[in-house]
């Protein structure tokens, strides 16, 4: 499902005038993910996740205890975002290889790939250590 609850209550948010933009986020993301480095087939859904790990961040410095959903958990912006902050390029591409090989329609992508990149920060070394056991 997606998060639909963005409103930040005072209590938990920071002041709007000590954040940054979204706009510097997402260039924050776009760097963090080598956004250059991406073939041309594939850029425009890597910034499309740079958009996802923008929005965390941007919400994880203003609402930090609000919480969001990957998965079927609730985790904080703040923890989100320091996961996030884990993020490189290989786990973008992992995300991408995976989410290009799926069949079947994903009604709620941005949930999917929000939760996807979340996980690739636990499971892309055990991923291709599986595989390539499960090979030899």
């Amino acid at each position: 499902m997606e998060n639909k609850n963005f409103c930040c209550e005072k209590s938990q948010c920071q002041s709007q005038g000590q954040a940054g933009s979204l706009k510097v986020y997402l260039l924050a993301a776009e760097e963090q993910a080598e956004i250059e480095c991406f073939d041309v087939s594939c850029r425009s859904l890597a910034k499309e996740i740079c958009c996802i790990i923008a929005e965390v961040d941007y919400l994880a410095e203003r609402c930090p205890l609000n919480e969001i959903k990957i998965g079927k958990e609730k985790y904080t912006f703040a923890l989100v975002s320091e996961v996030f902050s884990q993020l490189t390029h290989e786990h973008i591409e992992f995300v991408i290889d995976k989410f290009s090989k799926i069949k079947y329609e994903i009604k709620y992508r941005k949930s999917y790939l929000r939760t996807a990149l979340y996980n690739s920060v636990f499971e892309m070394e055990s991923f291709w250590t599986n595989k390539f056991n499960s090979e030899n």
